[in-house]
C-alpha cells in the first residue's frame, strides 16, 4: 500500500489530511513532536465527522507509523523516501522546524530513491513553499536545481475546517468534505507544479494559484476573523455562539460580501464557476453553515489569535519572523481597485486594534500610528485611504 507522510498530528493533520490521503489510496505516517498528539494518534484514533446530517464518529486505522520528531530522524528520513506525498500541516509558526529532516529525507531519496515526490504545505499562509525551499537551501539542498525534477514543492489550501483536539478523551472534529452541500474542492492544489500522475477526488488543481489563494483568505478566513472580533468583544465562548450572534453575523457578512463584491469583479468575467458574485456568496454561506453548528467545538479566543499577521499587508512585517496572511489589508485594497468601499473589512480591522494586544500602543502612539505600523498601509493612495477608513473607525 503506498504511504503519505504527515508533519504534524493535530487537527489538520490527522483529522483532514490523514482521511483524505487515505481516501486517495494510502496509508499514513505521521511524523509530530509533542507527545500527546504523538499517543493520540499512534495506534488509531476517533474522528467525530460533522455534516448537515449530523456527526459520525468513524476510527481511522491507517496509521503505518507514528514518529516523535526529535528522536527518529534516521526512521523519518526512511520514511519521507518510501513515502508517495509529503504534507505539512504543523502551523506557519513552527514550519522551520521540520526542514533538517525534511532535507535528510530529500537527500536520501535523491541519492538512492526514484520517481518524484510531492511536498505539500497545508499551512493556511501565503508562500510556505518558499519558506521550506529557502530552508532547503541553507542547508545545501537546492530543491529547484538538481532536486528540480523529481521534487515538487506545491502549495495547497484546505476549505475544511477542524478542531476540537485537545487530547483528553474527545474525538478531533472535522467537515465531512464529501457531502453534498460541500460548495468546493477540500482541497485546492496548484497545478502548476505538481509532478506525476495527479488524485482525483475532493481535490481542484488549479492554475494560477494565487486566485485560488485569495479567494479561501478573502472570504473563508476573513468571515471567521470578523466573526471572531465581534464575539470576543461581546464576551462569548464559542464560534458557534458568535455565528449566531445577529451582531457578528452581520459584521461577517459585510465585510466577507465586500470582499466577494471585489474578487468577482476581478475574476469573474474569467473565471465565473469559481469567482462569480453567487459562487463566492455561496462559499460564504458554508462557512456560515458549518461554522454555526453547535456540535463544532471552537472557540471564538483561536479566531482572533495572531493579529499581527492578520492585519498586516503581504511583504511587511510588524515584527521579526511574523508572516502575513492578507486576509484583511489584501481584500480591502482590491476592493478599493474595483471602486468598492471596504467599509466593513475597514470596521473589522478597527476592533481588532481595539484588542488588549495594541491597547498600549494606541495609547502611546495614537491611531494612526498604530495602524501603520499594524498594517504596514501607506500614507497615500488606495492605502492611504484604507487607513483612514480604520481611523475613522477608532474614533
Amino acid at each position: 500500500m503506498p504511504k503519505a507522510l504527515i508533519f504534524g498530528a493535530g487537527a489538520n493533520g490527522a483529522g483532514f489530511l490523514a482521511r483524505l490521503a487515505a481516501d486517495w489510496g494510502h496509508d499514513v505516517v505521521f511524523v509530530e513532536d509533542r507527545a500527546a498528539p504523538f499517543e493520540a494518534v499512534r495506534r488509531g484514533y476517533p474522528i467525530d465527522v460533522v455534516g448537515p446530517a449530523g456527526v459520525e464518529t468513524v476510527r481511522f486505522e491507517r496509521v503505518a507509523g507514528c514518529f516523535l520528531a526529535g528522536e527518529s530522524p534516521d526512521a523519518v528520513a526512511r520514511e519521507i523516501v518510501e513515502s508517495e506525498l509529503v504534507f505539512t500541516a504543523v502551523t506557519k509558526e513552527h514550519l522551520h522546524e521540520i526542514v533538517p529532516l525534511l532535507a535528510r529525507g530529500l537527500e536520501l531519496f535523491l541519492a538512492n530513491g526514484s520517481g518524484v515526490k510531492n511536498i505539500v504545505p497545508v499551512e493556511n499562509m501565503h508562500g510556505p513553499d518558499a519558506l521550506l525551499r529557502a530552508g532547503l537551501a541553507g542547508r545545501g539542498l537546492e530543491p529547484d536545481g538538481a532536486a528540480g525534477g523529481r521534487v515538487g514543492f506545491t502549495r495547497a489550501m484546505t476549505h475544511v475546517m477542524s478542531t476540537g483536539s485537545d487530547y483528553r478523551g474527545s474525538a478531533i472534529v472535522s467537515d465531512d468534505y464529501a457531502a453534498e452541500d460541500f460548495v468546493a474542492a477540500p482541497l485546492i492544489v496548484d497545478a502548476s507544479v505538481w509532478l506525476g500522475p495527479r488524485p482525483v477526488r475532493h481535490v481542484h488543481f488549479t492554475a494560477p494559484f494565487e486566485r485560488m489563494e485569495q479567494r479561501k483568505l478573502y472570504v473563508h478566513n476573513l468571515w471567521h476573523l470578523a466573526v471572531g472580533l465581534v464575539g470576543w468583544h461581546k464576551g462569548l465562548t464559542f464560534v458557534h455562539e458568535a455565528a449566531a450572534d445577529a451582531e457578528s453575523l452581520g459584521l461577517a457578512d459585510r465585510a466577507t460580501g465586500e470582499a466577494c463584491d471585489g474578487l468577482a469583479a476581478a475574476y469573474g468575467a474569467e473565471d465565473p464557476a469559481s469567482f462569480g458574485r453567487d459562487a463566492l456568496l455561496g462559499l460564504r454561506d458554508r462557512v456560515h453553515r458549518v461554522t454555526a453548528n453547535p456540535r463544532r467545538v471552537d472557540f471564538v479566543e483561536r479566531l482572533v489569535r495572531g493579529l499581527e499577521r492578520k492585519l498586516a499587508k503581504p511583504g511587511y512585517a510588524p515584527s521579526a519572523g511574523v508572516e502575513t496572511d492578507d486576509r484583511v489589508t489584501g481584500p480591502a485594497l482590491l476592493c478599493l481597485r474595483h471602486g468598492i468601499r471596504p467599509e466593513g473589512i475597514a470596521r473589522a480591522a478597527a476592533l481588532a486594534l481595539q484588542l488588549p494586544a495594541f491597547a498600549d500602543a494606541l495609547a502611546r502612539r495614537g491611531p494612526r500610528e498604530t495602524i501603520r505600523r499594524a498594517t504596514g498601509l501607506l500614507d497615500d493612495g488606495p492605502e492611504g485611504e484604507f487607513a483612514a477608513m480604520i481611523e475613522r473607525g477608532l474614533r
